[in-house]
């Protein structure tokens, strides 16, 4: 579907009252940036200047390797890191990371140390891909997808200074270079392949193998589903408009994002749109740097797949490094994306983690604590209506149900103290309740 049909839809929020809350984790960064476990179930925190750390069980920390020789203490050093599929038995790890002396972009792999598991090591590295004389946007992270092959993607290369239009050098849509790109590589071996199902690997098309999809602007972070494997992606925006991404499993090939042609979804710089190309929809929109006369800065997050909490399965969590704004929005039934804002909950939230049980983590960038994704359980509740598909109520106290549950679906209630059905109360299927904690 082209972007020219939905200009004028924009995402609607819904303003909640809190239902979530960030706690402490583990403290004690400087100016985190990514968030990793490795498939053993360890957790690491990596720093922009080059070091990352292996937190222990009892939330010591202790550097795993330190790679700041290398960034030399570049404003952007590592964008992230991604543990092999197969680490328990090769050991190698992979780093996206910039060096601020040479502007170069590294894909590179390094080794765990052979006597201390908890140490990598700095001599072992092995480069993988390389871009030279990159400057402005640069792009972010890099993770490995459920097919095994390892995604990461590149920024523009614009300064994006605000007022400007932006992309000032067309790289975004131009194919023949690597900026504004979506990646995709094989290193099953531990060396540079490339998935017989990337989309550009004739030799004389003069396109790098390893790009799958492009048109975007500067994708910090980017994640995919634990359950199916599905793209999600946010995208910083220009001027007027943050986006989030949406990609289902099995369809990154060939893929526009529409930068610079689109900005979000309104027509942006023409001059760069290709005749005859689909631009994929955002699955949503919110108001940038123009409309709300703050900086805007949207920090893609994770589908929570978790077990704690089974009224958040399958809600995306994201949020604002600028205004320290959070959101969870789901894909409903009709397609639309449900989309609700959850306030103002951590400070700089620069990135976001998941761990092997599908919990939802997130640093600070300023503060340098990684927190954790915990629910707030109102004290009672009097229920009253309708109840939606697939509605959990918690509570720490007592539900008071005066409701009609339609039928076949799915209701869940969890109290801390009483479940009381009042006259009135009606359901023509099963549903569970049962006194325990909401968590």
């Amino acid at each position: 579907m082209s972007k020219f049909i939905i200009l004028f839809c924009f995402i609607a929020v819904k303003i909640n009252a809190q239902t979530v809350r960030f706690d402490t984790l583990v403290t004690g960064f400087t100016n985190p940036v990514a968030i990793i476990y490795d498939p053993l179930g360890n957790l690491y925190i990596a720093e922009n200047k080059g070091r990352i750390y292996y937190v222990d069980q009892n939330k010591s920390s202790f550097i795993f390797l330190d790679i700041t020789s290398l960034t030399n203490n570049g404003y952007s050093g590592i964008h992230g890191v991604a543990f092999d599929p197969n680490y328990a038995i090769n050991g190698y790890l992979y780093i996206k990371y910039y060096n601020d002396n040479t502007k170069a972009v590294h894909i590179t792999r390094f080794s765990r140390n052979t006597t201390n598991v908890f140490k990598a090591d700095l001599s072992s590295e092995f480069n993988i891909l390389s871009y030279p004389n990159q400057n402005g946007h640069l792009g972010g992270n890099i993770e490995f997808g459920l097919d095994g092959y390892l995604y990461f993607t590149t920024g523009d290369g614009a300064s994006g200074g605000r007022t400007q239009v932006g992309d000032e050098y067309g790289y975004a849509q131009n194919l023949n270079n690597i900026e504004g790109k979506l990646m995709r590589i094989d290193v099953a071996n531990g060396t540079l392949a490339y998935p017989n199902s990337n989309p550009f690997l004739d030799i004389n098309d003069g396109i790098a193998n390893e790009i799958i999809g492009y048109g975007l602007r500067n994708p910090w972070k980017f994640s995919f589903d634990k359950l199916n494997g599905d793209l999600w992606l946010g995208d910083v925006g220009q001027n007027d408009f943050e986006e989030i991404d949406y990609v289902p499993f099995g369809n990154f090939e060939n893929t526009n994002f529409g930068w610079s042609c689109f900005e979000g979804n309104m027509p942006l710089n023409v001059n760069y749109c290709n005749t005859g190309i689909s631009y994929i929809n955002p699955a949503l929109v919110y108001e940038g740097y123009n409309y709300t006369g703050n900086s805007a800065s949207v920090t893609g997050g994770y589908v929570y797949r978790g077990s704690r909490f089974s009224n958040l399965k399958g809600w995306y969590f994201f949020a604002d490094f600028a205004t320290n704004e959070f959101w969870k929005t789901k894909k409903t039934l009709s397609g639309n994306y449900d989309t609700q804002s959850l306030g103002h909950l951590v400070e700089k939230p620069v990135s976001f983690g998941q761990s092997p049980s599908g919990d939802i983590l997130v640093a600070s960038y300023s503060l340098g604590i990684i927190y954790k994704l915990n629910q707030i359980c109102p004290q009672f509740a009097d229920i009253t209506g309708v109840l939606n598909n697939g509605q959990v109520i918690n509570v720490t106290e007592d539900i008071k149900a005066i409701a009609y549950i339609v039928p076949n679906f799915y209701t869940e209630f969890n109290a801390g103290k009483a479940i009381l059905l009042n006259p009135g109360f009606e359901t023509k299927n099963t549903f569970k309740a049962e006194i325990k904690t909401c968590n």
